[in-house]
């Protein structure tokens, strides 16, 4: 046995009966009992009580023994149920960060409650120590470091805010929390709409705004701290170096496509980059898309496959199949290399087969022999060449053959599925399913789609590139004579977008 002294007991009744609650539940019987209450009554300033097993209350309560994550778990909500309820206390409403109205926490001469100021210090530490858990998605191990890479772009991303007057003008409409589109903000400031959003979506990812329907966005709370003479304006202009941001600037202000020029050694960088990057990817590719679906006397052609990697990997899963690693001169010979390290023999006996191709010319393999295989390709490049490259492909499909463009698709209020998916659903399966974004949970997942918001900018940047929605996938689609069939999610920032051809029934 042993007793516990429980202060301030008085304003902590509703936590304090909770956590008595979780510690007495069915699920723990006969763990814990309260054997006496002493000096408690409505006005007390504190209890004490006496339980038996002490060790297992050390293990619940003060964390020894258990489990770091159970801990976390343990803390964040006591912290979120302190913060109710000071909140309520002090007559104050409820928090959002989807709001386009300040909090009156959020002035500057609000003082909180000790309790309050301690529960918000404790919830955000055990934010930040969960998140280190779970920043790590199975199949994107390096995603958190990532995330962390691209640190310098959320910087530049406010400052783009900032110094083009995005963030004033935004925050002076008669009704703020009904948005902008990028269009309209790129036509008053004369941005590139395109390359706006991108840097929105980013910045969305970040909790700054919020985008309500496609390309529509809306400051969220936060970023009202950022208007004209809020004191968070004044620290965020503090003079610092900001080479980010000027040419983050000279991104969105140049309209005319090209590509970035890069040193040699940038270049094998960038590629080797991809590379890692592709390499996490493969497990929820490989996977989560019918592959074994596809005819096995089919021929799978690797349009742009680079240095052979995805389809050394495919091979494997689809035994019976063939395989064409197209991509320039230059780079096939890195890919025959590949193919011979990997697989010996495959080259020799015709199983794998490596030339050199330009997408932008006739495809040389025509008709229901062969499906036709884009990995990270096509957001490469713009609208009118995505259209060029994707027509001669529409002019070489046979009835029976595929067209599988993998791809970032950028998530946006648009997008939707025919089935609401919970967590329950995924139980007991493996077969991948996404998850429906649940009320109060941005489109993207936020936080979560970090990686890829941010792989989103960094491609802006040095490609000259853009990422699309499914809208806008489809519509260059199609307008190259090929319709969409179907779209596989993978747990993967990828998903699948199956085509073929317009005039197939």
């Amino acid at each position: 046995m042993m007793k516990v002294y429980v202060p301030n007991f008085h304003r902590a009744q509703e936590s304090s009966c909770h956590l008595i609650a979780m510690l007495f539940s069915p699920s723990r019987p006969k763990v814990f009992h309260v054997y006496e209450f002493r000096k408690f009554s409505p006005t007390a300033v504190s209890s004490t009580f006496t339980v038996y097993q002490p060790e297992a209350f050390e293990q619940l309560v003060m964390g020894t023994g258990r489990s770091e994550l159970d801990t976390l778990q343990v803390l964040m909500n006591t912290s979120i149920d302190a913060i109710r309820q000071e909140l309520a206390a002090g007559g104050l409403p409820s928090l959002s960060s989807r709001t386009a109205e300040r909090h009156p926490m959020d002035d500057p001469s609000f003082l909180p409650s000790p309790r309050l100021f301690e529960a918000r210090r404790l919830a955000i530490a055990c934010i930040v120590g969960i998140q280190s858990f779970f920043a790590y998605d199975p199949f994107i191990k390096l995603c958190f470091v990532v995330e962390q890479s691209f640190a310098p772009y959320h910087t530049a991303s406010i400052d783009v805010l900032l110094t083009t007057g995005l963030i004033d003008y935004m925050g002076s409409l008669p009704n703020v929390s009904a948005g902008v589109h990028a269009d309209e903000l790129g036509e008053r400031f004369d941005l590139d709409p395109r390359k706006l959003t991108t840097i929105l979506r980013f910045l969305s990812t970040n909790g700054w705004v919020s985008e309500t329907t496609e390309s529509v966005f809306v400051l969220n709370r936060p970023a009202l701290e950022l208007v004209e003479g809020r004191d968070g304006r004044a620290c965020a202009e503090f003079p610092r170096e900001a080479q980010v941001s000027a040419v983050l600037q000279d991104w969105i202000t140049h309209k005319d496509w090209r590509h970035s020029q890069s040193a040699s050694e940038t270049a094998k960088q960038f590629a080797v980059a991809v590379q890692a990057i592709g390499n996490c990817y493969s497990p929820g590719v490989l996977a989560d898309y019918p592959w074994r679906s596809l005819p096995p006397t089919q021929t799978l052609v690797d349009c742009g496959g680079g240095q052979g990697a995805f389809s050394i990997a495919l091979s494997k899963v689809c035994p019976s199949n063939k395989f064409i690693i197209q991509d320039l001169e230059g780079v096939v010979s890195r890919a025959e290399a590949n193919v011979k390290a990997h697989i010996p023999g495959a080259l020799e006996s015709g199983r794998i087969t490596v030339e050199a191709h330009d997408f932008f010319t006739p495809m040389p393999h025509h008709g229901d022999g062969y499906s036709f295989i884009f990995r990270h390709i096509l957001h490469d490049w713009p609208g009118d060449r995505v259209i060029e490259i994707l027509t001669q492909i529409a002019k070489a499909v046979g009835p029976k053959s595929k067209v599988l463009i993998l791809e970032n698709i950028t998530r946006s209020p648009a997008s939707n599925t025919n089935e609401y998916i919970t967590l329950d659903d995924l139980s007991d399966t493996n077969e991948y399913k996404a998850l429906s974004v649940p009320y109060h949970i941005p489109w993207d997942f936020g936080a979560s789609g970090q990686t890829q918001q941010g792989l989103a900018l960094a491609i802006m940047g040095i490609l000259n590139s853009q990422e699309r929605t499914l809208t806008q996938w489809t519509k260059l689609i199609e307008a190259a004579n090929l319709r969409v069939t179907g779209v596989f999610p993978l747990r993967a920032t990828l998903s699948v977008i199956e085509c073929c051809a317009a005039e197939r029934e």
